[in-house]
């Protein structure tokens, strides 16, 4: 059975195209079912089978329909799907990498003699034949846990008894409010809100869909892989190969400022942008949440981005650093004060999502570097090594990626973090990277321009003829 599941994760990975084809396409077909059923476009009055729900602003209509929710619109047939093919793009180049390693004479035996790939696979085998059954172990309960905790709880429990609820909000409004811990008032619950006219069981079918497609298969499937990577994290670590007698070193061949350690470039590349993506899709994930509870905004595009590109634009044409930090709005000034409970939706599921990558990446990376310090250090004190050799083996570079550099990457990490909490820092962002591209394409068209018209001066010098005069002649 372990062997079965084990083969089926690597079946997955190597059916990655296929499979991330499959989601875009459920995905469309998500994002298309919506607009049959009139659940894309929402506009929800506060209003629940005629209860006013606490907590909203006078005046305030609130778009939360499908389409309209990151996380569930665009995530449906872009970040997910990205992030799904990366991750398992990830997986699928781990043996190959392996073997790859063998090939190069990087993965020697600590006594000298060659390493076997049969020996060394077998080791590897064993090592994610357990991780498989893990990660299979932690993507069912992750779905079973979303299904009851969030699907049961914020769609089903309305449909199955809509009047006791109600009745709860207007009993105790104190309590139930807008920014409620488990409610949510949005699309998937839209048959319920006194402005639409959708249909209950259509609504309830295709939440049902939705919820599995998204964040639970989805999601879910990411999350799996993802924790599967701590076995890759422990079979290269210094301890592990030492205790299986391996050790790896640095290539003397390769031409490569990182001395044959480009060979993990495939595998930490696909690692890292499927980490980027989960992490934008926890972001959606969390502000989308946020702005569910907001009492002040209309939608998710006002909330992030309001009127903090104006407001950027006035502080920048003055100078002022203080005023564009100003701009930035966080969490609590968009949620109430009397938000109630621990909230998994705001807080818990995101930023777990967003950790677990990172604790991930960040593993899978000092057990690599361990490793290569020591493969370095051990063929250092080889006494074969010529001066050229010796030399550019004590300079390598680690890092695998040639891309992005690990600040770079760090840094653009930090951001989506704080992208968390100030809930319009995207809104600067974007501004910064738009006035950035608009300077160099003013600066490329410039210099294009005065390179023509330099053509132009250097043809009449010459004594070439003018195009009236060609004319002439004709």
């Amino acid at each position: 059975m372990l062997l079965k599941i084990d083969s089926l994760w690597r079946w997955l990975g190597q059916n990655a195209t296929q499979i991330t084809t499959i989601y875009v396409i459920l995905g469309l077909i998500a994002a298309a079912t919506s607009v049959l059923i009139g659940v894309h476009d929402v506009q929800w009055d506060g209003k629940v089978l005629g209860t006013s729900i606490e907590g909203l602003n006078p005046g305030v209509i609130k778009q939360v329909g499908y389409v309209w929710a990151p996380n569930w619109g665009l995530a449906g047939f872009v970040l997910l799907p990205l992030a799904i093919f990366h991750v398992l793009s990830a997986r699928a180049g781990v043996e190959p990498m392996i073997k790859e390693l063998i090939a190069r004479d990087m993965l020697q035996r600590t006594d000298g003699t060659l390493a076997t790939e049969s020996d060394v696979m077998a080791i590897w085998r064993r090592d994610s034949t357990f991780a498989s059954f893990l990660a299979f172990a932690i993507f069912l309960f992750l779905i079973v846990f979303i299904m009851y905790g969030d699907y049961y709880q914020v769609v089903l429990a309305w449909t199955i008894d809509p009047n006791t609820l109600t009745n709860l909000f207007a009993s105790e409004p104190d309590k139930f409010r807008l920014s409620h811990s488990s409610y949510e008032f949005d699309w998937s619950i839209a048959a319920l809100f006194d402005a639409t006219d959708v249909n209950a069981d259509a609504n309830t079918w295709f939440s049902l869909y939705v919820y599995l497609l998204i964040p639970s298969f989805g999601a879910g499937l990411i999350l799996s892989v993802f924790i599967w990577f701590f076995s890759v994290a422990a079979f290269f670590s210094p301890n592990r190969l030492n205790k299986a007698g391996f050790i790896i070193v640095p290539s003397r061949k390769s031409s490569d400022p990182r001395s044959g350690f480009e060979a993990f470039e495939e595998v930490f590349d696909h690692l890292v942008w499927s980490g980027i993506f989960t992490a934008l899709l926890a972001l959606t994930m969390h502000l989308q949440n946020v702005f569910l509870r907001s009492p002040k905004h209309e939608n998710i595009f006002q909330m992030v981005f309001g009127d903090a590109i104006e407001s950027f634009n006035e502080a920048v044409s003055k100078g002022s650093i203080d005023k564009v930090l100003e701009i930035l709005e966080s969490i609590g000034s968009v949620l109430p004060t009397n938000t109630i409970g621990t909230n998994i939706q705001i807080f818990g599921s995101a930023i777990a999502m967003f950790l677990l990558v990172i604790i991930v990446l960040a593993v899978v990376w000092i057990m690599l570097r361990a490793t290569g310090r020591k493969g370095r250090a051990h063929l250092l004190n080889q006494g074969d090594l010529t001066e050229a050799e010796r030399e550019k083996i004590e300079g390598m570079d680690v890092w695998p990626l040639g891309w992005v550099s690990l600040n770079l990457l760090l840094i653009l990490i930090f951001v989506i973090f704080m992208a968390m909490y100030f809930v319009n820092l995207l809104a600067l962002l974007v501004v910064a990277l738009l006035g950035y591209a608009a300077k160099v394409i003013f600066a490329f068209a410039k210099s294009s321009f005065a390179s023509d018209a330099d053509t132009k001066k250097r043809v009449q010098i010459n004594g070439d003829p003018k195009p009236s005069d060609t004319k002439k002649d004709e």
